[in-house]
């Protein structure tokens, strides 16, 4: 093992100087030890169940789907409310294009993610 500098004795204008070990190189004709899996983890959700991987199971399967309203249509429905026809603030609610889905797995039910809309 190599003598490490003492930090202690040196002057603030002098160097250090440090020296990087090489780095192990496998041989290009050795046999792989191990496998690796690589999972696409990039799945854009949308309001409409899609194929994906649940990262807590690890099962392959279409997502099961919920919606609620979006803030969207929350804010739209209080405008209505407001300046609008009160009597009609619920519709925004209605609309499929205003509302939130989030995702689930099938298996376990551990929620995969959520589609915003608008």
């Amino acid at each position: 093992m190599a003598d490490l500098p003492n930090y202690d004795r040196l002057e603030d204008n002098q160097p250090v100087v440090v020296q990087e070990q090489p780095q192990p190189v496998a041989a290009a004709n050795a046999p792989a030890s191990h496998t690796f899996v690589i999972t696409d983890t990039t799945t854009e959700f949308g309001p409409h169940p899609v194929e994906t991987c649940c990262s807590k199971c690890g099962q392959v399967c279409i997502t099961a789907t919920s919606s609620s309203p979006g803030t969207t249509a929350i804010i739209l429905g209080c405008c209505m409310f407001l300046f609008c026809c009160p009597l009609f603030c619920w519709v925004p609610c209605c609309i499929p294009a205003l509302r939130d889905t989030e995702h689930h797995c099938r298996h376990c039910n551990a929620r995969l993610g959520t589609y915003t809309a608008m």
